[in-house]
């Protein structure tokens, strides 16, 4: 179970990475009339790091996205050992 949910949380980073990278920023950026620049700019403002769109994904996305798919794995394991005690005395 719990090298299901590293893989299936280390899968789900590198593609929300590369996702956001080439589609989910440049999508947004045109949609809204927000360039790039003023992402990366606003960024740079709470972290220093940032310089360019690569650093935004490695220092923001990728942490966000970690920090969020741990916390639904350990939600899934949580619910899955509840469902799963109830599920046994119900079909027992």
């Amino acid at each position: 179970m719990f090298v299901g949910s590293f893989i299936g949380t280390s899968v789900r980073v590198i593609l929300s990475c590369i996702l956001n990278y080439f589609l989910i920023i440049p999508i947004f950026s045109s949609m809204f009339s927000f360039p790039v620049k003023k992402i990366i700019i606003s960024a740079n403002k709470f972290i220093s790091i940032v310089k360019n769109l690569s650093s935004f994904i490695i220092y923001i996305v990728a942490p966000f996205n970690t920090f969020k798919s741990v916390i639904s794995c350990f939600l899934a394991i949580f619910i899955y050992k509840k469902l799963g005690k109830s599920a046994k005395k119900f079909f027992n």
